[in-house]
C-alpha cells in the first residue's frame, strides 16, 4: 500500500522477524526487516519508520550501540525504539536501554495482543505527527507567501513612497521657482498656501494672504462672477475654468490677471483644495490697448489728413471776409461780432492743427538732447501756471541718457500731462514730475494728489474727442499718446483713490 506506515524489525534470527510479521501483519502497515544492526542502520538512512523494534543481543552492533547510533542522527532522533528482551530480569540493562532512548521494552515470548496495542499507539501518534508536520509545513508555506506578498508590498509601498516623495519634491521646485503665481484655496475660498510669484504680483506675504479670502484682492468688477464660477466648480458642473480679471495689490495698484482654477478631490470625490494659476497680462493689457488706442488715432489721423484741406480752404476764406467786413466804417457796430466769429474759426483751425498732430506718424524734427534740459526749461512756467491755481509744482530730475527727441512734441506731453495733473488737484496739492532710469528706459513721469480715474474712464483715455472736461476738445491725450507712439514710447497709468501717475517710458536704443 502505497501510504502504509513503515515499521522496522531488527532481529539477528530469523524466525523471530517471521513471528512478528506475523503478529503485525496489516494492510496499514509496512514491515521492513533488518538481520542486524549495521543493516538497521542503512535502512534508517534510507526512511523514516513509525517505530523500530530492535533485538537487544545481536552479533556485531548490539541492541544498545545501534540505538546510540540511530539517536546520534538528527532526522531519526525522535524515532520511538522498542527494545525486545528475553532477559525480563536484568533491572540494569533495562535503564540501560532508557537511557539510550527506548521508549518501551517488550519481553520474549512476545505477548502477540500487548504487541499489537503498542505498535497501534505508536503507529497513531506517528501519523498524528506526520499531520502535525503537514500543517507545519503549510502554514509555514503559507506565511512563507504571505511574507512574500507583505515583502512586495512593503516594496511596492516604499516605491510608491519615493515616487510620491520625488513627485512631491518636483512640485515644489515648480510651486516655488515658478514665474506664474499658483494658490492653493480651501473650498470656502481661503487661502492656503502662494508661491513667490503671486507674493510678489499682489505685494502681500504668504502670512498675511493666508487670513484672506480671494475676494479681498479681487477688483469689485470682477467678485461676482468670479463667486459664480467658483461656486459652479465645487459643484461639479465644471471641472474648471478661466477668466481674465483685475486685483487689488497691497498698495492699490491695478493689476491684470489671467486666472485658470481647478479643483483635486479625493477617492470619495470630496474637493480637498482648490489650486489656482494666476498669469500677470498687465504688460500684454497695456499693449492691446495701446494698439486699440492706435488703430484709433490712425482712423482719426486719416480722417483729419483727408478733410483739413478741404476745410481749411472755406474757413480761410470766410476769415478774410470778416476780416475785410470788420475793417468797413458802415460795420463798425459790428465789430465785436466779427472779433468773436474770427477767434471761433481761428479755434477750430487750432482743432484741425491738433487733428493732424495725431495723424502723424513720424516726429518732424529729431535731435538727440536730454529730456531733463525739456522738463527744466518748462519748471518756471509750470510752477507759475501752479501758484496761481493754489497749487504746487516739484520737479526730480535724475542723471538719464540722451535721446533723439522733437523737443516742440516732448515739450507738448509734458504740458499736456500736468495741466490735466494741475486740472485734477484741489486746492494745496502738490504735482511731482520726476526722471530717472530704469531696465534700460527713461521714464518721464507726471504724479498728482487728485482722486484718481474712475475704472469705466480709464478705459477710454486716449480716444479722440472724450472728455470729462466741460470746455475740454478730447484731443489732448490722444495727442500725447500719438507723440509718445512716434518716439517709440509707452504711456501707462498708475491710479488709485490718492492720485494718479502717468508714466512715458522712452527706450535708450
Amino acid at each position: 500500500m502505497e501510504n502504509a506506515i513503515k515499521i522496522l524489525m531488527v532481529d539477528d534470527q530469523y524466525e523471530n522477524l517471521l513471528a512478528l510479521e506475523g503478529i503485525l501483519e496489516s494492510p496499514m502497515y509496512r514491515l521492513v526487516t533488518a538481520t542486524s544492526g549495521e543493516e538497521a542502520l542503512k535502512q534508517v538512512l534510507k526512511d523514516d519508520f513509525a517505530v523500530i523494534l530492535l533485538d537487544v543481543r545481536m552479533p556485531g552492533l548490539n541492541g544498545y550501540e545501534t540505538a546510540k547510533i540511530i539517536r546520534s542522527r538528527g532526522k531519526s532522533r525522535h524515532t520511538p525504539i522498542i527494545f525486545i528482551t528475553a532477559n525480563h530480569q536484568d533491572t540494569e540493562q533495562v535503564h540501560k536501554g532508557y537511557a539510550l532512548g527506548a521508549i518501551d521494552y517488550i519481553f520474549k515470548p512476545v505477548d502477540p495482543e500487548t504487541l499489537r496495542y503498542k505498535i497501534s499507539g505508536f503507529v497513531n501518534l506517528y501519523k498524528h505527527q506526520e499531520q502535525l508536520e503537514i500543517m507545519v509545513q503549510q502554514r509555514t508555506q503559507e506565511l512563507l507567501l504571505a511574507n512574500e506578498r507583505l515583502q512586495r508590498e512593503v516594496k511596492q509601498h516604499k516605491q510608491t513612497e519615493e515616487e510620491l516623495r520625488k513627485s512631491e519634491g518636483r512640485f515644489r521646485i515648480f510651486f516655488e521657482k515658478s514665474q506664474i503665481g499658483i494658490i492653493l484655496l480651501s473650498p470656502e475660498g481661503g487661502l492656503l498656501e502662494s508661491n513667490p510669484a503671486f507674493q510678489k504680483m499682489i505685494g502681500y506675504t504668504d502670512e498675511e494672504l493666508k487670513r484672506m479670502v480671494f475676494t479681498e484682492f479681487t477688483h469689485p468688477e470682477y467678485i461676482e462672477k468670479n463667486i459664480e464660477l467658483y461656486q459652479k466648480l465645487l459643484e461639479g458642473e465644471i471641472e474648471y475654468y478661466e477668466i481674465k480679471k483685475r486685483y487689488l495689490s497691497k498698495c492699490g495698484k491695478l493689476i491684470w490677471g489671467h486666472l485658470t482654477v481647478f479643483s483635486t478631490r479625493d477617492i470619495n470625490a470630496k474637493i480637498e483644495f482648490v489650486i489656482a494659476f494666476v498669469q500677470d497680462i498687465t504688460e500684454k493689457k497695456i499693449l492691446e490697448e495701446e494698439m486699440v488706442r492706435f488703430d484709433r488715432l490712425n482712423m482719426v489721423g486719416e480722417m483729419a489728413a483727408g478733410i483739413s484741406h478741404e476745410v481749411r480752404n472755406p474757413m480761410t476764406t470766410v476769415r478774410g471776409f470778416l476780416q475785410m467786413l470788420q475793417g468797413k466804417d458802415d460795420c463798425s457796430r459790428y465789430k465785436d461780432y466779427f472779433t468773436l466769429m474770427i477767434q471761433e474759426l481761428d479755434r477750430a483751425n487750432s482743432i484741425i492743427t491738433e487733428f493732424l498732430s495725431i495723424g502723424r506718424n513720424t516726429p518732424s524734427n529729431l535731435e538727440k538732447q536730454n529730456i531733463n534740459f525739456i522738463v527744466n526749461s518748462l519748471k518756471p512756467l509750470l510752477q507759475a501756471d501752479a501758484f496761481g491755481q493754489g497749487k504746487y509744482v516739484q520737479v526730480e530730475t535724475n542723471k538719464v541718457p540722451d535721446l533723439l527727441l522733437d523737443s516742440k512734441e516732448i515739450r507738448q506731453i509734458i504740458l499736456n500731462l500736468c495741466r490735466n495733473g494741475l486740472e485734477a488737484m484741489t486746492s494745496g496739492g502738490r504735482l511731482i514730475i520726476r526722471t530717472y532710469l530704469e531696465n534700460r528706459k527713461v521714464v518721464l513721469t507726471v504724479q498728482d494728489e487728485g482722486e484718481g480715474i474712475r475704472s469705466e474712464v480709464m478705459e477710454k483715455l486716449g480716444t479722440p474727442f472724450f472728455t470729462t472736461k466741460a470746455n475740454g476738445t478730447g484731443l489732448g491725450l490722444s495727442i500725447c499718446y500719438s507723440i509718445a507712439a512716434r518716439h517709440n514710447a509707452v504711456i501707462s497709468i498708475d491710479t488709485s483713490a490718492n492720485g494718479t501717475t502717468f508714466y512715458v517710458k522712452f527706450n535708450c536704443n
